[in-house]
């Protein structure tokens, strides 16, 4: 072994352990295993996880489900088995980038102990139980912010990412070459905005983001569009910290408020600073404006939305177009408390702790048989299902291509071929994945050269 190697494998091994012993993690082995990264729990001012995200939970099944369905399909990856490596980061991108280390780390693991002889690998003094198996993509994040720095992160091991919902045109950059989505990026978002805006005739607005890439470059969209149509004006534009974000909301809202010549405020954030917004927006009494809403917050819990009805009375959503998956939904709609006794989905129980208001799953109403009702669906249910369904297809279809290519010949589409019975590289599968073209839930899937899809939006 050369000196180089031994000196990466002594760094890995005693750098901090890998998640396998991590609790917040929901893994299944396969022949190809798919890394995941997806918020189980909503970050806190203070950068850390909070309370229970039941969308996560709901993201979770979507893929879970998707999965066993490819792996029972006799024509898509036959005879191979996938396999996922669920990671949550609680939408945090400090955590996304420590998780996203640790596929990384994991890989190079895998890669450099594969060409090491016996002899060689017995004076090695790795602990098996922190090496986790390989990943060829990775499924995340969900938000902007996390993406960027995750992709370039994972772009560096050449290790593609897909998104089902981080929007903002930053990712759309030649930079992010490993990363791609099967959500529309902002600008249309912003379009459809400004096409709201046109419609009723407003003139005068403000504005209220995120401060990080999803709110500056959606932002940046809807500046664009008003500077190119002259058609209104922008009084104001406020940010929010991503964290220790308290007392900036607390200043906006009595901003806003003091502003009566102001009726109509463009929200462009994620879910945990509008949900706290919207808090304060309630308790200062911020009547008497219109909010037009982006579709991070258009898709959230609508107990969230219920709650802060006296300030969005009238408020205009932007969300993706709304599609249907009839066998997810039926599956979701059929899952119980008791069979959940018995998943391996290690989230279920902080679901219906959460759910049924009891401190823990033996006692109180947790007890009693349960199901998905309507209001639990609504919990764990959001239009961006279809994406993240379309983004775990076309990573099997990708898979699927790659390894039904015989010899370059045979492939000529794609210009590249491996070696019959060599291993699956996220490098090969980068490759597979920007040729591929196929009939998904959202339409047909494929991707431009910046991994953007074609963008369908509704306005709710």
């Amino acid at each position: 072994m050369s000196q180089f190697h031994f000196l990466l494998l002594w760094l890995l091994m005693h750098s901090s352990p890998a998640s396998s012993i991590d609790p917040k993690r929901f893994y299944q082995s396969g022949n190809v295993t798919l890394g995941v990264l997806l918020p189980l729990h909503v970050r806190t001012a203070q950068d850390k996880c909070g309370e229970f995200y039941a969308f996560g939970l709901g993201y979770t099944e979507a893929i879970t489900f998707a999965i066993e369905r490819i792996n029972k399909d006799p024509e898509l990856l036959p005879n191979v088995t996938l396999g996922f490596d669920i990671r949550d980061y609680c939408r945090t991108p400090v955590l996304a980038m420590k998780k996203a280390n640790d596929f990384v780390k994991s890989n190079y693991l895998n890669e450099l102990l594969e060409g090491q002889s016996d002899n060689c690998k017995s004076k090695l003094t790795i602990n098996m139980d922190n090496l986790t198996a390989p990943i060829s993509a990775v499924i995340g994040t969900s938000d902007s912010s996390s993406s960027t720095l995750v992709s370039s992160l994972l772009n560096v091991a050449a290790i593609p990412t897909i998104s089902p919902s981080a929007t903002s045109e930053e990712l759309s950059s030649p930079y992010f070459n490993s990363f791609f989505r099967t959500i529309p990026p902002d600008g249309q978002q912003a379009k459809a905005m400004v096409d709201i805006i046109e419609y009723y005739q407003w003139k005068y607005i403000a504005t209220v983001a995120v401060d990080h890439s999803y709110g500056r470059y959606g932002l940046r969209a809807l500046e664009r569009e008003a500077y190119d149509r002259k058609t209104f004006c922008i009084a104001f534009s406020e940010y929010i910290t991503p964290s220790g974000y308290k007392g900036k909301i607390t200043s906006i809202v009595r901003k806003l408020k003091d502003a009566e010549n102001i009726k109509v405020v463009v929200l462009w954030s994620n879910y945990e600073p509008a949900k706290r917004f919207l808090e304060e927006a309630t308790a200062q009494g911020l009547e008497g404006r219109t909010f037009l809403i982006s579709e991070a917050i258009a898709a959230m819990n609508p107990d969230v939305l219920e709650k802060n009805a006296v300030i969005l009375k009238g408020a205009i959503g932007i969300r993706p177009y709304l599609f249907t998956d009839h066998l997810f939904e039926d599956y979701l709609k059929g899952i119980t408390l008791n069979k959940t006794r018995e998943s391996a989905n290690p989230w279920w129980k902080e679901f219906w702790t959460s759910h049924l208001n009891c401190s823990s799953m033996s006692e109180g109403a947790c007890l009693n048989p349960a199901k998905i009702d309507d209001r639990a669906f609504a919990k764990l249910h959001n239009a961006f299902i279809p994406y993240l369904t379309d983004a775990v297809y076309a990573l099997a279809h990708a898979l699927d291509s790659l390894l039904k290519c015989k010899s370059p010949e045979a492939d000529q589409a794609s210009g590249y071929c491996p070696e019959q019975n060599a291993k699956v590289t996220p490098e090969a599968m980068l490759l597979k994945l920007r040729k591929v073209s196929f009939q998904g839930i959202t339409g047909q899937v494929q991707f431009t050269e910046s991994g953007d899809p074609t963008f369908r939006r509704t306005i709710s």
